[in-house]
């Protein structure tokens, strides 16, 4: 299957603090890119201080460090040629 080019935009927060960090990704489509960039930012591996959202592992979210931080998929977006997926990746 054809893999395409993702930028995609996750919202990390723990407490009071909120931050988002964007990441690119090649991926079959935007529901795998969203787990893609999810699954390259949490700090502890699935089953061992992160899990995914209980209620729908294709929401976009996994808790980490025993549900004390969450990592959300809050946008993604196809990146339609190769030159801008260059340009972003000389820049991110």
């Amino acid at each position: 299957m054809k893999k395409n080019k993702y930028i995609v935009e996750l919202e990390l927060q723990t407490g009071d603090v909120e931050k988002t960090t964007t990441k690119l990704v090649i991926a079959e489509n935007e529901q795998e890119a969203g787990k893609e960039a999810l699954l390259s930012e949490i700090h502890n591996a699935l089953g061992d201080g992160a899990e995914w959202d209980e209620e729908d592992e294709d929401s976009g979210r996994i808790w980490d460090f025993n549900e004390e931080w969450i990592y959300t998929v809050y946008k993604v977006t196809l990146i339609e040629s190769e030159e801008e997926y260059q340009i972003l990746a000389k820049y991110l």
